[in-house]
């Protein structure tokens, strides 16, 4: 075989891989291509593409420049630089090169629905719309721009119509996870928990989940078995906030008559040791005692065919180890002033860009806090972390007057000694965070300062069901936390008149 021949075999070879997601086969067989005939730009492109999903950017942005450098008009290749962009968290270098690709080919669907989502994340939803369907009207059949049309509707919170876009994307391409995914979000949203919890399985089919679907020789229980004299590991899969939420579960597991084996999180594993109904608790990775059933932890809403009316509301269900009470009493000492904790800041997950992006919509920058400055309140830090003692010395000496914010973070180890905190204080201002969950878990009055579209668990008529101690400040419009911080503020002045 020629060369030609061979780069020729090595390219179709290489877009076959990329077509069944085998992307590290492509990237060998499109190198090899490449060795053949070199500078060739629809192989660059090609590379550049099963280069960015492998995640490695670097590579896939030379060879998507070096494709544009041999084929100025190659239009693909600067939607994959667009892509990279995005992901290397350039939103407006993502842009442009998602225009540039529109420029060259103003039919390129892709590249319209792709401009929306940068347009999403930078909170600008309404133009994110108008691309979507300038995408579908390119393509009606095109399911990506569909689900990414209605994850923006539902954080407009027309949760209806999301629905109704998610349907069309699962109805186009049925092995679409991701639209099942955001359609239990937004069917949970609207209390329509009969249908959400089955589509909320759907997340095992999510490669960017941290934590996989776990295979045991044991069955899985889904309810229906009889667990009378039986052993069930019940392990925690995603963040702290979500097994405070659920581990409610566990009481109801014994009243069945199983001895529960819970697996739970490092951070979490002191405060959950005295769990009603637990038998046993263990580490995150720990090798299990034998048992008979195993059950992800949130999976048991499902398995107890959970309603809004059934929601198990055994307030609170969480209690702080006594003796760590007694010492942060001693260490706060006597004294007139409403206290109130603080937490800003959600953090991130390591590894997942997808909650990175949430989180900074949660997040709420510290110095704007700098109006809840009342003379009669103490605040105390509950905010762990190198950037949160930054923060807080900038706020301090910049935008802080009252009194000084009181940080214990070194003192805070895991969140036994949070909870033994958080239950000396009046209240709890917090972003939503795991902290919240925890404080809400206790039955201490908690104050959730959201974002626009409020998270499923602490929407109007379900936080009082989870949580009912929870009072949620929500934003009147995107990113306007100006507005929460001032209901926040009123309330705490009012509250602390009371007090004096």
């Amino acid at each position: 075989m020629s060369n030609f021949e061979l780069a020729k075999k090595y390219f179709f070879d290489g877009l076959s891989s990329i077509k069944v997601e085998n992307f590290l086969q492509a990237e060998y067989q499109l190198k090899q291509s490449l060795f053949y005939v070199p500078d060739r730009g629809s192989t660059l492109t090609n590379l550049s593409l099963a280069q960015l999903k492998l995640k490695k950017l670097s590579d896939a942005k030379v060879n998507a420049s070096k494709a544009i450098s041999l084929e100025p008009e190659n239009s693909e290749a600067y939607l994959n630089l667009g892509l990279i962009e995005r992901e290397l968290k350039n939103p407006l270098s993502s842009l442009e090169y998602f225009q540039y690709a529109l420029n060259l080919n103003p039919n390129h669907h892709e590249a319209w629905s792709n401009r929306g989502n940068v347009l999403h994340e930078l909170w600008r939803y309404d133009e994110a719309l108008v691309h979507f369907d300038n995408a579908l009207g390119i393509n009606p059949d095109y399911h990506e721009a569909w689900i990414n049309k209605g994850v923006t509707l539902h954080e407009l919170k027309r949760y209806e119509d999301a629905v109704v876009h998610f349907n069309k994307a699962i109805k186009l391409r049925p092995d679409f996870y991701q639209a099942y995914w955001n359609k239990s979000i937004t069917l949970l949203h609207l209390g329509n928990y009969q249908d959400g919890w089955p589509l909320f399985e759907k997340r095992w089919e999510l490669a960017s989940l941290k934590y996989s679907d776990r295979q045991y020789p044991q069955p899985r229980w889904h309810g229906h078995e009889s667990l009378r004299n039986k052993c069930i590991l019940i392990w925690s899969e995603q963040g702290l906030g979500d097994t405070i939420q659920f581990c409610r579960y566990i009481k109801n597991l014994s009243e069945l008559g199983a001895r529960v084996i819970l697996e739970v999180q490092k951070p979490l594993l002191e405060s959950l040791r005295t769990l009603v109904g637990v038998t046993e608790i263990i580490e995150h990775g720990d090798r299990s005692p034998l048992f008979d059933f195993h059950c992800p932890l949130m999976s048991l809403p499902l398995a107890f065919k959970t309603s809004l009316k059934t929601i198990p509301s055994n307030i609170p269900y969480i209690s702080p180890d006594p003796i760590k009470v007694a010492y942060w009493k001693k260490k706060i000492g006597s004294q007139k002033l409403l206290k109130v904790g603080l937490v800003w800041s959600s953090g991130y997950r390591e590894d997942e860009v997808e909650f990175w992006r949430a989180s900074e919509k949660k997040d709420i920058p510290l110095q704007m806090l700098s109006k809840l400055n009342i003379p009669k309140i103490q605040f105390y830090s509950l905010q762990k972390g190198e950037k949160a003692e930054y923060q807080l010395l900038n706020l301090e000496s910049h935008f802080w007057e009252g009194p000084k914010i009181v940080n214990y973070s070194n003192g805070l180890q895991d969140f036994s000694d949070t909870a033994a905190l958080i239950q000396n204080l009046d209240i709890i201002i917090s972003v939503d965070t795991s902290v919240a969950h925890m404080a809400g878990a206790m039955g201490k009055p908690t104050w959730i300062l959201s974002q626009f579209a409020v998270d499923w668990r602490w929407s109007k008529g379900q936080k009082e069901l989870w949580y009912p101690t929870s009072t949620v400040f929500e934003q009147a419009c995107h990113g306007d936390w100006d507005s929460v911080v001032n209901q926040v503020k009123s309330r705490l002045i009012k509250i602390s008149a009371e007090l004096n």
